[in-house]
C-alpha cells in the first residue's frame, strides 16, 4: 500500500478553505479541530488563513417591510457571497447595540415608521458612518440632494440585480 503526501501548497491551500468555510458556515468546532492539528504537528498557518479567520465579514442590513420582497434581496445578497441581515421596520434595525461598524445599509425609503432619509439622518446623527443604500420609487431632485448631504447613494426601483450588488460592492468598499 502506498501513500500520496500532500505538498506544503496543498496543505496551506486546504488549510485555507477550511477556514474560509469555518468562518462563513460559523462553526468553530472545525477550527478548533483544526488549530489542535496544527498544535499536534508544528504546522504554522498560512498569514492569509489567519487573517481571514480574524476579519469580521461586512454585513448588508436590509431594511424593507415587504416580506416577500425583503427574502429575495436578501438571497440575492448571499448568492454574491455577502451576508445578509434582515429588519422589516427601521425601529427594528435602530435597536441594533452597539452599533456595527462594518457592512453597509440597504433601505427601502417607503417605511410604515419613518423614510429611508430619516434613518440616514439618524444614523449620522448617532455618529454611525456605514454606507447607505436607499431604493427610491423614482428619481425626485429633493431626495437626491437631500441623500448626497448624508452620503447616501439612490437606487431607482425597479433596478437590475447586478446594479444593486455592483452598489453593495461600491458601498462596501468605501
Amino acid at each position: 500500500m502506498s501513500f500520496l503526501v500532500p505538498s506544503q501548497n496543498q496543505i496551506d491551500q486546504f488549510r485555507i478553505t477550511v477556514f474560509r468555510s469555518a468562518a462563513l458556515q460559523g462553526n468553530l468546532q472545525e477550527l478548533a479541530i483544526d488549530q489542535r492539528r496544527d498544535e499536534f504537528t508544528g504546522a504554522q498557518v498560512p498569514r492569509d488563513a489567519e487573517r481571514w479567520r480574524m476579519e469580521e465579514k461586512a454585513t448588508v442590513y436590509v431594511i424593507v417591510p415587504d416580506d416577500a420582497v425583503r427574502d429575495s434581496i436578501q438571497t440575492l445578497i448571499e448568492t454574491a457571497d455577502l451576508a445578509a441581515h434582515s429588519h422589516a421596520s427601521a425601529a427594528s434595525f435602530l435597536r441594533i447595540v452597539p452599533f456595527p461598524t462594518n457592512g453597509c445599509v440597504l433601505i427601502n425609503h417607503n417605511l410604515p415608521d419613518m423614510t429611508g432619509l430619516e434613518v440616514v439622518e439618524h444614523l449620522r446623527r448617532r455618529g454611525v458612518a456605514l454606507p447607505v443604500i436607499v431604493m427610491t420609487p423614482g428619481a425626485d431632485p429633493a431626495m437626491g440632494s437631500a441623500a448626497e448631504r448624508f452620503g447616501a447613494l439612490l437606487l431607482e426601483k425597479p433596478f437590475v440585480p447586478r446594479r444593486l450588488i455592483g452598489l453593495i460592492q461600491m458601498a462596501l468598499s468605501r
